[in-house]
């Protein structure tokens, strides 16, 4: 359930059993957490990444001296990241663990020659500023790929309208999973932590049902 208690726990025991945090990031780097916001809607719809885990994460990395914390992630084109975050929780989480809003509304050409299928993005600036990035992913069904979770999260990290780009570029499962691979390469996220406490089937990743995993 989402017990801030018991979520805080389960996070730093998954946490110490992989080795700690500082396996993963160091105190000197610019962290970045992405949670799933990819619309408007409140955390029990599971739509978005639930402000508990983002709390625990962050909590863990603040209690452990990691001062420079940064979130953020594109919703689709049009939307407001910051309209998104309040109504699912994330902004006042944020707030409250003193992690800083990132910079998702501006993206920068980058070129990625070994890309196997896509080899170039648009990525958010704030994705490029940082040192390290920490997937906060949502489990949730997909109408294209299925099943979205840690890979397919990152595609949050490019910018806006390109978004819907490329899915009109890849519009098969084959094809767009294997930009997804592409760009998880290129952006290199440090560690994946999933909100599968509830999770969305039916309709995902955006009008499905929650359901308790």
């Amino acid at each position: 359930e989402y017990n801030k208690e018991l979520v805080a726990a389960a996070v730093q025991e998954g946490i110490d059993l992989l080795g700690g945090i500082e396996t993963f990031v160091a105190k000197n780097e610019k962290i970045l957490l992405k949670p799933n916001l990819l619309k408007k809607a409140e955390p029990n719809q599971a739509v978005t990444t639930h402000p508990a885990v983002f709390a625990a994460v962050a909590n863990l990395l603040k209690s452990g001296g990691y001062e420079n914390l940064f979130y953020g992630d594109s919703p689709g084109p049009g939307v407001s990241m910051a309209k998104v975050a309040q109504a699912a929780g994330i902004e006042q989480a944020a707030a409250e663990c003193g992690v800083a809003e990132s910079d998702f509304s501006s993206g920068k050409r980058v070129d990625y020659p070994q890309g196997r299928t896509a080899n170039s993005f648009i990525i958010c600036k704030g994705a490029l500023e940082a040192d390290a990035i920490i997937n906060l992913c949502k489990m949730k069904t997909h109408g294209l790929e299925r099943i979205t979770g840690a890979v397919k999260n990152t595609f949050g990290c490019v910018a806006g309208i390109n978004k819907g780009a490329g899915h009109a570029k890849y519009p098969d499962p084959d094809s767009f999973g294997k930009m997804l691979a592409d760009l998880n390469n290129l952006i290199k996220p440090r560690l994946h932590i999933m909100d599968a406490i509830v999770a969305m089937e039916g309709n995902g990743p955006g009008s499905g049902d929650p359901v308790q995993m």
